[in-house]
């Protein structure tokens, strides 16, 4: 019984610690995009000493960063950044509904639905903007499924 109740008084403190860091997250995220823009818009890459040619080669080669990846820091701060610090929400989740993001009220109900659905509800969401049907309004009529198999061996699926 004693093993059980430090074995619970460790999981009570490791879930603080994460729920502490995961609070910081977006406050982190906001400032690395921030960097990278700043690195970015005012050319700053020219100066690394390196024959990089274009933003995208100092990204890749020299930080080792796909340029994918550094524009999706930079998109989020330029649209989230106002109105997400402070704020506990999966990168991801900016990152899909960036395309959305139009102005300050787009952000809002964008972070404001980052963080309260749940995960299929916000995949509902992302499907409706882009003018497609959400799973939870399909009937998934039986001539429209599709029968999908998986090789036991190595996993691969195939109709």
């Amino acid at each position: 019984m004693e093993n059980k109740l430090i074995q619970a008084e460790l999981l009570d403190k490791k879930l603080k610690a994460l729920y502490y860091l995961e609070a910081n997250i977006i406050d982190n995220i906001i400032e690395i995009g921030k960097i990278w823009h700043e690195i970015h818009s005012q050319k700053l890459w020219k100066y690394s000493g390196t024959e990089c040619k274009t933003f995208r080669q100092f990204c890749e080669q020299e930080c080792m960063r796909s340029h994918a990846t550094v524009y999706n820091f930079i998109n989020i701060y330029k649209k989230f950044g106002n109105c997400a610090e402070g704020k506990t929400v999966e990168y991801s989740r900016l990152v899909k509904a960036l395309p959305f993001v139009q102005d300050e009220k787009d952000a809002e109900d964008w972070l404001h639905k980052a963080i309260t659905l749940p995960k299929s509800a916000y995949e509902d969401s992302i499907r409706e903007a882009q003018k497609k049907m959400p799973t939870d309004q399909c009937e998934h009529p039986e001539r429209e499924q599709e029968i999908w198999q998986r090789c036991k061996k190595c996993g691969k699926f195939y109709k």
